[in-house]
């Protein structure tokens, strides 16, 4: 049977088309005035790719870009809600995370009135929050790793629908708005306060926030002690306090929050205090409780069955390790290290008797073995981990503890990578560097007893400098040398003035059981999520140590060295009349007889710097005339003072087998000793002593006009030339003998 279309039943068909098509577009568009909020929301924050082509709702690539593991920090996703009457869509979520948008956080989010989810974590946005945002139904917020600034708005505590709430690892300044007490179903203040510069007492309101289950209020400068609140917050699950400015003790109402998961509280000030109650807690898996002066022992946690990781570096305790420690399974075997690590030391020590002394270390921390100039820096390579202690040969090893919270554990990373090309001098020694979450130590075995110098090499190879949230990380943390305090809050980017940017600090260390220990400590102070969750702690590029005094048989210098504060220069110069050498000792006191016409008390001292320039150039100071324009050695290693350049002065047949350090030393010593001014002039124990490198040389300047004299010059000239030719007479040796002073008496020189 056929079928005819009749003229009403095409118009009925074609209405029906219509109106398929009219529903479907309503399924997928969004209120004009929404999608004009998100044009004004677009200029605000600095996005320049949403195509306003398509409906936002639409699930367009430009609205809802796929996750990639080549951007694993990215997100860029809107997502509506098309369930309202009549296939109408609204806005209820907005991603804009690691897009380095750099505008402001936009006022426009009031016109999206479904609006519940904002994330701008980890852009370049400044500013601070729009009052607008007041009146927003926001459940979660987080506008974490930017550049805001301000105080923290009091208008905040008016969303009160808020159940998360982040805005750390920003530059919030001034106290907690007590307002903040308003958000009376926030269930989760996670970091809220974290890694900011805020300041004063935390407020009481705080206790209302009863339905709390995370607070962190880490770095910040906060004042007083740790309130004793706990009662208010018994649904927390993390706690996390470090670094906060806050002091101890820890309340012992802490007991009451058995619901705690994880629990970190570090680097309290104040005096030391008792280890807090913790056996309710029975659901712990994380705990850490260093740089808090706890006193006393570790108490037995045996009843936490769930704990996996304990720190407890930098402490107070005293006696044995806790037998419940040592009976648990090998999760557990880093508590000897934590505690103890200086007993795994003793132990190494005892088992790997030193074969010989040592006198130098160089160590490319984190990288593999590097020659810089003719010093070889050994490789650094070994993993590390969560808590481990690497001995390396005989000479060195390094202990590890620590692990990176709020990361997988797949991820933890002890060793740093440059992220781009680096251009400094020796960039070798700083294409990577040893990371460390908690404590870092190295231990240089078998050196000599003696004094050392020490030099850290450091570069920020992970922040950036650019306008992206790279640039926001701040790396805070402290060393010590043999246990002394050195660097208290150290930032490499500021010290270096920028990253990718090397700066070597340098000290003095003293060696007594031939053990330097140099240890980096992270005690909460930094941020922690910024470029990404888990960038934090110490990190340290190369480390060298060296002896200051000559190894015996080592080269020439170490005649000098190994002076002792007795022995006067008199000696050097009898031995020089036992070998005939009459004329050259005539020489050591003759030019300061030729510059004043007599002899002072200091006149040995003098002599001993020409001995000291000899013995480091190979030359005769008298006999010595590079060119016409200088008069002897000593003349001409003043020129390279004020040149800076004294290593020139250095005998060449030493080729490159000494320490050039020691050469410049014992230069400068001589120059001193040599100043025309006798009263500049150090006495004998102050040159041994500056010799040896126990302290610094000091540093006179030395008057050219004194050497640059014509009539001088030609004295100098004239002398030299008749010591060496016309023996003393009697009357001249006694004028040469140096004038000396009795205890108590005043001794002028003579005028002759």
């Amino acid at each position: 049977m056929g079928f005819s279309f009749t003229r009403n039943t095409l118009i009925l068909l074609l209405w029906i088309i219509i109106g398929v098509f009219q529903v479907k577009a309503q399924v997928a568009r969004l209120p004009a005035d929404e999608v004009q909020a998100l044009r004004e929301i677009a200029a605000q924050v600095g996005k320049k790719d949403w195509n306003f082509g398509v409906d936002p709702c639409s699930n367009d690539s430009s609205w809802a870009t796929p996750r990639s593991s080549l951007r694993p920090l990215y997100n860029n996703s809107l997502i509506c809600n098309c369930s309202y009457p009549s296939g109408v869509c609204h806005v209820i979520k907005l991603f804009l995370k690691g897009q380095d948008l750099d505008g402001r956080l936009p006022p426009s989010l009031v016109k999206l009135p479904y609006l519940n989810t904002i994330d701008f974590t980890r852009n370049y946005l400044s500013g601070t929050i729009p009052p607008e945002w007041a009146s927003t139904k926001l459940e979660i917020m987080s506008i974490t790793v930017n550049n805001l600034s301000g105080p923290i708005p009091s208008y905040l505590g008016n969303i009160t629908t808020l159940i998360y709430m982040s805005i750390e690892s920003n530059l919030f300044s001034g106290t907690v708005p007590p307002e903040l007490g308003n958000l009376v179903n926030l269930e989760n203040l996670s970091v809220i306060l974290s890694a900011n510069n805020l300041t004063g007492e935390l407020p009481v309101a705080l206790t209302n926030l009863t339905k709390l289950t995370e607070l962190r209020i880490s770095s910040n400068n906060f004042i007083g002690k740790i309130p004793d609140v706990f009662q208010s917050w018994k649904q927390l699950q993390k706690l996390e306090i470090q670094a906060s400015g806050l002091e101890g003790p820890i309340p012992s109402s802490i007991s009451i929050l058995s619901n705690l998961t994880e629990l970190r509280i570090s680097d309290l000030l104040g005096n030391g205090s008792e280890f807090p109650p913790l056996n309710s807690m029975t659901g712990m898996n994380r705990l850490d409780l260093s740089f808090n002066k706890l006193e006393e022992n570790v108490p037995d946690l045996s009843g936490l069955s769930s704990l996996q990781y304990m720190f407890l570096t930098s402490n107070l305790f005293t006696g044995n390790i806790p037998n419940w420690i040592t009976s648990r399974d090998n999760r557990y075997s880093h508590f000897f290290l934590l505690l103890h690590q200086l007993r795994l030391l003793a132990k190494c020590l005892k088992n790997n008797p030193c074969p010989k002394e040592q006198y130098s270390l160089h160590i490319n921390c984190g990288g593999i073995a590097t020659t810089i100039g003719n010093i070889e820096f050994e490789e650094d390579q070994d993993p590390a981990g969560i808590a481990k202690f690497v001995p390396v040969g005989n000479s060195w090893g390094l202990s590890s503890s620590g692990n990176f919270w709020d990361v997988d554990s797949t991820s933890n990373q002890y060793i740093a990578t440059n992220v781009s090309i680096l251009r400094m001098n020796n960039s070798e020694l700083y294409t990577s560097a040893r990371l460390s979450p908690l404590s870092l130590t190295y231990y240089a075995r078998c050196l000599a007893n003696g004094n050392y110098t020490v030099k850290l090499y450091f570069a920020e190879i992970v922040f950036r400098d650019n306008r992206s949230f790279y640039s926001f990380g701040r790396r805070i943390f402290d060393v010590y040398i043999q246990e002394q305090l050195v660097l208290k809050d150290f930032n490499i980017e500021n010290a270096a003035q920028g990253v990718d940017k090397a700066i070597v600090m340098e000290y003095k260390a003293i060696v007594r059981n031939k053990v330097l220990q140099i240890r980096f400590h992270w005690a909460g102070k930094g941020t922690t999520a910024a470029p990404q969750r888990g960038t934090y702690g110490p990190l340290i590029s190369a480390i060298s140590v060296e002896a200051d005094f000559s190894p015996p048989g080592n080269s020439k210098m170490k005649i000098l060295i190994g002076v002792g504060a007795g022995v006067s220069v008199h000696s050097l110069v009898e031995r020089l009349h036992r070998r005939q050498d009459i004329k050259r000792k005539r020489g050591y006191m003759a030019p300061e007889y030729a510059l004043w016409g007599y002899l002072t008390y200091k006149a040995d001292v003098y002599s001993f710097g020409v001995v000291a320039l000899e013995i480091v150039a190979g030359k005769n100071n008298m006999k010595y005339r590079p060119d016409e324009n200088f008069v002897c050695l000593l003349d001409w290693a003043l020129f390279l003072q004020r040149r800076g350049n004294l290593m020139e002065l250095v005998d060449p047949k030493l080729g490159s087998e000494f320490n050039k350090e020691e050469a410049v030393r014992m230069i400068k010593v001589a120059l001193l000793c040599t100043n025309p001014s006798p009263a500049l002039r150090p006495n004998m124990s102050a040159v041994v002593s500056m010799l040896k490198g126990q302290t610094a040389v000091q540093e006179h300047g030395t008057d050219p006009s004194i050497y640059g004299d014509e009539l001088t010059i030609r004295a100098l000239k004239d002398q030299s030339g008749q010591i060496l030719q016309q023996p003393m007479s009697s009357n001249e040796a006694e004028r040469a003998r140096p004038v000396t002073k009795k205890p108590g008496t005043r001794r002028e020189p003579r005028l002759e």
